[in-house]
């Protein structure tokens, strides 16, 4: 019988602000998504989650606002080695992205998962006009 082979998740937390509170742009945070994208096909994003830590000298509960940089691999599709590729792009991206930050450290994490599916749909730029909101304040709000 043959053994099961496990996909994989990988996910970098990337801190929003710099050591000093100042807010990191956009297009920087775009760029390591876009890296992540390029190596895997594509990326998930999750644009607000905090870290948190406690501060040793006031014994404060310290939290930061960051994003989730995820993605994923099905191991049926690549080799061990391609494995191993995709895990070290991960492990250079989250250097990078602390050198770049000025951070101690990045979070980096793989998780293994049971299965992994891409569905796939039916492509269409536009959805059917009874999808579309028309509720400019709805829309607002929301």
């Amino acid at each position: 019988m043959e053994s099961q082979k496990f996909d994989r998740m990988f996910t970098i937390v990337v801190p929003k602000y710099s050591n000093a509170g100042e807010r990191i742009s956009t297009e920087t945070l775009a760029e390591y998504a876009k890296a992540v994208s390029r190596e895997f096909g594509g990326a998930t994003v999750h644009p607000s989650v905090l870290g948190c830590w406690v501060d040793e000298r006031t014994d404060e509960l310290v939290c930061e606002e960051n994003l989730l940089i995820e993605t994923a691999v099905d191991t049926d599709k690549v080799t061990e080695a391609e494995l191993e590729e995709k895990r070290e792009f991960v492990r250079r991206l989250a250097r990078k992205i602390g050198e770049d930050l000025g951070q101690y450290a990045v979070m980096a994490y793989e998780d293994v998962i049971d299965r992994l599916s891409f569905v796939e749909g039916d492509y269409k730029e536009h959805i059917p006009e009874s999808m579309k909101e028309e509720d400019f304040f709805k829309k607002l709000i929301d």
